[in-house]
């Protein structure tokens, strides 16, 4: 099992930021703060994402993902 993975992110411009996450319970992830405010991200199975989570209006949605059926979400944590 995975405990560590680096990932890089990449900005339009091309700015580039290397981002390490950590096991998570289930799953890799780690806190950015955007503006000051804490956001989970974290790698996740395209799958799981489909089936429990709504992302996009479109029906027939089902997000971009690596060889092995992961993507990452970025999402604010709760108030």
């Amino acid at each position: 099992m995975i405990t560590e993975k680096t990932v890089t992110i990449e900005t339009e411009t091309g700015e580039k930021l290397d981002v390490t996450l950590c096991l998570e319970g289930k799953r890799l992830g780690t806190c950015l703060r955007i503006n000051g405010l804490p956001h989970h991200f974290e790698r996740m199975q395209a799958d799981d994402i489909v089936e429990n989570y709504k992302l996009d209006t479109d029906p027939d949605y089902f997000p971009c993902n690596d060889e092995l059926g992961f993507c990452y979400v970025l999402v604010p944590f709760s108030q």
